[in-house]
């Protein structure tokens, strides 16, 4: 006894038992056994809902030495192990069971940054607890509780904001499905968790009818999708592929997209959005790109720059802070020799789209390609599988048309590509809002401007100049260079 062995052991002792006892009582009382199948142990404790003498029948089942004893509950609120189970309007409702929590001292647990634990480790406990709230809670606001204690706890020892805001981003993308159960958007739910009021949530005697009247967060409503006419940007010396970038983020604010991003983003999305005179949307549009030099060199020049990298640097920037184009892909490799399989998870926030190919499927692609194989020891051809696996609500699509030749010289392909107006694989259903076109003949020269769609009308926004425009889908193009497709919502 007292070895690593022993819960093992006495698990399976107590298993015995319990197989011994149901296998003679489905003879006698089918009833009893059925209703006794719900019961959960877990080494010796034990949930037994719907079970109100398990105390006497318990006796027939263990040995007399082996006592239990009956938490003190009235029935319809108990603790299970790490839950917190309450029966509410006739349904179970779950949250976090955390003993510590009842107690009136310190207790010390998770890494300190600066110990001879690795930071690392702190980062992904932080992460692996995000799935466990999520898996046992009922509602985003008990998981926005549970998620504001421990942020705040490591945050306050030093652990940085940016890089849990990071983590927390990560799972937000991998446990997508994991989420769907709270009824709230991507968006919504992870504003809500940062924006939480732990002051105002519940203490233990109130009742769950208060909970929902004493949490006072303002969640962001579901997109709107009311009608949308861009508005004209002027050209602040060689910026065409910053207002063509911007026609599609003015979008997207107006469709609630971004309800997540920093302040500063958005407000000045806002601004954009919202001014009808010509003067006080220059003046913000200048504010804008104040703001984007101060966060990214890239920007702090009044040279062309190519729209795609614009993109880039503007959704990976922690301080502009955009989700939805976000995804998660798994890329796996099986070796042909020895058929070693390794896989590993890939967050992206656009796709490719060859100019050669037709209808190649951006969401799953299988090539073969050669590497190390650590099994075989030697490189050997292995089949490679991109397959997306969570999806993003806006889908940044990138045409392939600029490469270098071996004397390092940037050429572009100029071929036509057939636009669809809209994309499926699965069950994800994506329709066009947006497109950029370049003219010209290298990434950092020419034009860019911009087509929007809103409500089946297109407009062609060229820098300060907006029309309407006559597009029909599918069409083909031999200026398009980026694509953006927003997820059908159904």
């Amino acid at each position: 006894m007292g070895g690593n062995s022993s819960p093992l052991i006495a698990d399976l002792y107590l298993s015995w038992k319990e197989f011994l006892f149901i296998s003679k009582l489905t003879k006698s009382d089918y009833k009893l056994a059925l209703n006794l199948s719900h019961n959960s142990r877990y080494i010796d404790d034990i949930a037994t809902p719907n079970i109100s003498d398990f105390l006497k029948i318990s006796k027939s089942i263990y040995p007399p030495d082996l006592s239990l004893e009956q938490s003190k509950s009235d029935g319809s609120r108990d603790t299970f192990l790490d839950v917190d189970v309450e029966v509410f309007n006739n349904q179970f409702h779950t949250k976090i069971y955390h003993k510590v929590d009842d107690f009136n001292f310190k207790v010390v647990n998770m890494p300190f940054p600066d110990s001879n634990i690795h930071s690392v480790i702190g980062y992904n406990c932080f992460y692996s607890q995000l799935i466990r709230y999520a898996s046992i809670c009922s509602t985003h606001i008990d998981f926005a509780n549970r998620f504001q204690l421990l942020f705040s706890k490591l945050k306050a020892r030093g652990f940085l904001s940016i890089k849990l805001h990071k983590k927390f981003r990560q799972f937000c993308i991998k446990f997508k499905d994991l989420l769907l159960k709270f009824s709230i958007t991507d968006n919504e739910f992870q504003k809500f968790c940062f924006d939480f009021d732990i002051n105002c949530y519940n203490n233990k005697k109130e009742s769950r009818d208060n909970i929902q009247s004493n949490v006072s967060v303002d969640v962001p409503s579901a997109p709107s999708f009311g009608y949308f006419t861009p508005k004209g940007f002027i050209n602040l010396g060689n910026s065409c592929f910053l207002n063509s970038l911007l026609q599609i983020f003015v979008f997207l604010y107006h469709h609630n997209f971004l309800d997540s991003a920093s302040y500063n983003f958005s407000n000045s999305l806002r601004e954009l959005h919202s001014f009808n005179n010509q003067i006080d949307r220059n003046d913000s549009l200048y504010k804008f790109h104040s703001f984007l030099c101060s966060i990214e060199n890239f920007f702090d020049t009044n040279a062309q720059q190519d729209v795609h990298e614009a993109f880039i640097k503007i959704v990976s920037n922690t301080y502009v802070d955009v989700h939805c184009v976000n995804g998660l892909a798994e890329k796996s490799f099986i070796c042909v020799v020895c058929s070693t399989f390794s896989a590993r998870s890939e967050s992206f926030n656009y796709v490719s789209k060859q100019v050669s190919n037709g209808d190649d499927n951006l969401f799953y692609k299988q090539s073969t390609v050669r590497k190390f194989c650590h099994v075989c020891g030697v490189e050997r051809l292995h089949t490679e599988t991109y397959n997306t696996t969570n999806y993003p609500d806006i889908l940044a699509v990138l045409i392939s048309r600029f490469s270098f030749t071996s004397s390092g010289r940037c050429t572009k392909n100029n071929g036509q590509v057939l636009i669809h107006e809209s994309l499926s694989y699965n069950v994800q259903q994506y329709s066009i809002f947006g497109i950029i076109n370049h003219i010209g003949s290298t990434a950092n020269s020419g034009h860019y401007i911009a087509l929007i769609k809103s409500h089946d009308k297109w407009y062609k926004c060229d820098d300060s100049l907006v029309m309407d425009v006559n597009l029909n889908m599918p069409c083909n193009s031999n200026e398009a260079y980026m694509l953006f497709y927003m997820r059908n919502r159904n």
